[in-house]
Protein backbone atom coordinates (compact mmCIF):
# COMPACT_ATOMS: atom_id res chain seq x y z
CA UNK A 1 0.00 0.00 0.00
CA UNK A 2 1.15 3.44 -0.87
CA UNK A 3 -0.34 6.88 0.69
CA UNK A 4 -2.88 8.36 -1.47
CA UNK A 5 -4.35 5.11 -2.94
CA UNK A 6 -7.43 4.15 -3.26
CA UNK A 7 -8.62 0.75 -1.89
CA UNK A 8 -11.50 -0.79 -2.37
CA UNK A 9 -12.73 -4.03 0.00
CA UNK A 10 -15.69 -6.37 0.17
CA UNK A 11 -17.04 -8.12 3.00
CA UNK A 12 -15.98 -5.03 4.83
CA UNK A 13 -17.48 -5.67 7.89
CA UNK A 14 -16.09 -8.78 8.54
CA UNK A 15 -12.88 -10.30 10.62
CA UNK A 16 -10.51 -9.24 7.96
CA UNK A 17 -12.06 -6.87 5.76
CA UNK A 18 -12.45 -4.26 8.88
CA UNK A 19 -8.68 -5.29 9.70
CA UNK A 20 -8.18 -4.81 5.99
CA UNK A 21 -9.91 -1.14 5.93
CA UNK A 22 -8.20 0.19 9.08
CA UNK A 23 -4.40 -1.02 7.79
CA UNK A 24 -5.10 0.76 4.54
CA UNK A 25 -6.59 3.76 6.71
CA UNK A 26 -3.22 3.87 8.55
CA UNK A 27 -1.00 3.84 5.59
CA UNK A 28 -3.01 6.72 4.37
CA UNK A 29 -5.29 5.35 1.65
CA UNK A 30 -8.46 6.32 0.85
CA UNK A 31 -11.17 3.41 1.63
CA UNK A 32 -14.30 2.46 0.12
CA UNK A 33 -15.64 -0.79 1.94
CA UNK A 34 -18.97 -3.00 1.32
CA UNK A 35 -20.88 -4.70 3.41
CA UNK A 36 -24.87 -6.13 3.67
CA UNK A 37 -26.24 -4.09 5.93
CA UNK A 38 -26.77 -1.02 6.99
CA UNK A 39 -25.64 -1.72 10.29
CA UNK A 40 -22.52 -2.31 9.36
CA UNK A 41 -21.97 0.75 7.33
CA UNK A 42 -22.69 2.59 9.79
CA UNK A 43 -20.02 0.88 11.86
CA UNK A 44 -17.54 0.77 8.89
CA UNK A 45 -18.02 4.82 8.96
CA UNK A 46 -18.32 5.42 12.17
CA UNK A 47 -16.83 3.75 14.36
CA UNK A 48 -13.65 2.34 11.78
CA UNK A 49 -13.60 5.64 10.11
CA UNK A 50 -13.60 4.44 6.37
CA UNK A 51 -13.98 6.98 3.84
CA UNK A 52 -17.13 5.71 2.09
CA UNK A 53 -18.91 2.63 2.75
CA UNK A 54 -22.31 1.04 1.14
CA UNK A 55 -24.78 -1.96 1.45
CA UNK A 56 -23.97 -3.76 -1.93
CA UNK A 57 -28.05 -5.39 -1.24
CA UNK A 58 -29.38 -2.02 -2.17
CA UNK A 59 -26.99 -1.53 -5.24
CA UNK A 60 -28.90 -1.86 -8.60
CA UNK A 61 -25.74 -0.99 -10.65
CA UNK A 62 -23.12 -2.00 -8.73
CA UNK A 63 -20.62 -0.87 -11.41
CA UNK A 64 -21.79 2.31 -11.79
CA UNK A 65 -21.85 3.03 -7.97
CA UNK A 66 -18.36 2.00 -7.91
CA UNK A 67 -17.75 4.62 -10.78
CA UNK A 68 -19.47 7.41 -8.54
CA UNK A 69 -17.84 6.94 -5.47
CA UNK A 70 -14.50 6.74 -6.86
CA UNK A 71 -14.55 8.03 -10.82
CA UNK A 72 -10.88 7.90 -11.10
CA UNK A 73 -10.48 4.05 -10.09
CA UNK A 74 -9.07 1.94 -7.51
CA UNK A 75 -5.80 0.99 -7.09
CA UNK A 76 -6.22 -2.02 -4.49
CA UNK A 77 -9.29 -4.26 -4.53
CA UNK A 78 -9.47 -6.34 -1.53
CA UNK A 79 -11.66 -9.13 -2.69
CA UNK A 80 -13.49 -11.48 -0.03
CA UNK A 81 -16.35 -12.16 -2.22
CA UNK A 82 -15.44 -13.46 -5.78
CA UNK A 83 -18.06 -13.71 -8.06
CA UNK A 84 -20.33 -10.55 -9.77
CA UNK A 85 -18.57 -8.15 -7.14
CA UNK A 86 -14.82 -8.69 -8.23
CA UNK A 87 -16.31 -9.09 -12.25
CA UNK A 88 -17.47 -4.91 -11.14
CA UNK A 89 -14.49 -4.30 -9.59
CA UNK A 90 -12.33 -5.50 -12.77
CA UNK A 91 -14.63 -3.19 -14.75
CA UNK A 92 -13.34 0.36 -11.77
CA UNK A 93 -9.59 -0.62 -11.67
CA UNK A 94 -6.96 1.55 -12.51
CA UNK A 95 -4.09 0.86 -15.11
CA UNK A 96 -2.05 -1.03 -13.21
CA UNK A 97 -4.17 -1.67 -10.43
CA UNK A 98 -3.83 -5.11 -7.94
CA UNK A 99 -6.53 -7.04 -6.64
CA UNK A 100 -5.99 -9.73 -3.78
CA UNK A 101 -8.00 -12.42 -3.92
CA UNK A 102 -8.53 -13.39 -0.34
CA UNK A 103 -12.07 -14.91 -0.42
CA UNK A 104 -15.14 -15.90 -2.40
CA UNK A 105 -17.80 -16.07 0.09
CA UNK A 106 -20.36 -15.18 -3.08
CA UNK A 107 -19.68 -18.38 -4.51
CA UNK A 108 -19.64 -20.95 -1.56
CA UNK A 109 -22.93 -22.58 -2.29
CA UNK A 110 -23.57 -21.30 -5.93
CA UNK A 111 -22.22 -22.55 -9.37
CA UNK A 112 -19.01 -21.49 -9.97
CA UNK A 113 -18.94 -17.55 -11.80
CA UNK A 114 -16.68 -16.99 -14.41
CA UNK A 115 -15.58 -13.91 -15.26
CA UNK A 116 -16.68 -12.39 -18.53
CA UNK A 117 -14.00 -9.04 -18.47
CA UNK A 118 -10.88 -10.74 -18.61
CA UNK A 119 -10.06 -8.63 -21.53
CA UNK A 120 -10.04 -5.27 -18.73
CA UNK A 121 -7.24 -7.56 -16.54
CA UNK A 122 -5.23 -7.68 -19.88
CA UNK A 123 -5.88 -3.64 -21.03
CA UNK A 124 -5.71 -2.49 -17.28
CA UNK A 125 -2.52 -4.27 -16.94
CA UNK A 126 -3.90 -5.94 -13.73
CA UNK A 127 -2.35 -8.15 -11.10
CA UNK A 128 -4.33 -10.43 -9.60
CA UNK A 129 -3.11 -12.56 -6.55
CA UNK A 130 -4.44 -15.02 -4.33
CA UNK A 131 -3.78 -14.33 -0.72
CA UNK A 132 -2.96 -17.09 1.79
CA UNK A 133 -1.50 -16.60 5.18
CA UNK A 134 0.35 -19.48 4.67
CA UNK A 135 2.39 -17.86 2.49
CA UNK A 136 3.37 -15.20 4.84
CA UNK A 137 5.03 -16.31 7.41
CA UNK A 138 8.47 -14.36 6.95
CA UNK A 139 6.14 -11.48 7.64
CA UNK A 140 5.08 -12.54 11.06
CA UNK A 141 7.08 -10.85 13.43
CA UNK A 142 6.70 -7.55 11.40
CA UNK A 143 2.88 -8.05 11.50
CA UNK A 144 2.89 -8.69 15.07
CA UNK A 145 4.88 -5.69 16.11
CA UNK A 146 3.23 -3.69 13.84
CA UNK A 147 -0.56 -4.96 15.01
CA UNK A 148 0.41 -4.53 18.35
CA UNK A 149 1.24 -1.26 18.35
CA UNK A 150 -1.31 -0.37 16.50
CA UNK A 151 -3.54 -1.98 19.16
CA UNK A 152 -1.57 -0.11 21.96
CA UNK A 153 -2.28 2.97 20.01
CA UNK A 154 -6.23 2.82 19.56
CA UNK A 155 -5.74 2.49 15.90
CA UNK A 156 -7.57 -0.93 15.34
CA UNK A 157 -10.69 -1.56 16.72
CA UNK A 158 -12.59 -4.87 16.38
CA UNK A 159 -16.11 -6.48 16.98
CA UNK A 160 -16.81 -10.12 18.18
CA UNK A 161 -20.59 -11.54 17.42
CA UNK A 162 -20.54 -14.27 20.12
CA UNK A 163 -23.05 -17.01 20.30
CA UNK A 164 -23.72 -18.93 23.20
CA UNK A 165 -23.46 -22.57 23.93
CA UNK A 166 -22.00 -25.08 21.47
CA UNK A 167 -25.08 -27.01 20.85
CA UNK A 168 -25.59 -23.25 18.69
CA UNK A 169 -22.68 -23.97 16.90
CA UNK A 170 -24.14 -25.13 13.45
CA UNK A 171 -26.59 -22.22 13.63
CA UNK A 172 -23.50 -19.76 14.37
CA UNK A 173 -21.73 -20.93 10.86
CA UNK A 174 -25.02 -20.80 8.71
CA UNK A 175 -25.20 -17.07 10.60
CA UNK A 176 -21.41 -16.56 9.07
CA UNK A 177 -22.08 -17.29 6.34
CA UNK A 178 -25.50 -15.68 5.68
CA UNK A 179 -23.21 -12.66 6.90
CA UNK A 180 -25.26 -12.08 10.07
CA UNK A 181 -22.07 -11.34 11.62
CA UNK A 182 -20.04 -8.25 12.67
CA UNK A 183 -16.37 -9.15 12.70
CA UNK A 184 -15.55 -12.31 14.13
CA UNK A 185 -17.68 -15.01 14.82
CA UNK A 186 -17.14 -16.63 17.94
CA UNK A 187 -19.14 -19.58 19.87
CA UNK A 188 -18.66 -19.52 23.49
CA UNK A 189 -18.67 -22.72 25.28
Amino acid sequence: LKENQTVLVSSAAGSVGSIVCQIAKIKGCKVIASTGSDEKVNWLKNELGVDDAFNYKKIDNLVLHLKSLSPEGYDLYFDNVGGEFLESAIFRMKNFGKIVICGRISQMNAPSHSLKNMAHVLVKRLTIKGFLIFDHSNDLNDFQTDMENWILNKQIKWKETIVEGIENAPKAFIELLDGKNIGKMLVKI
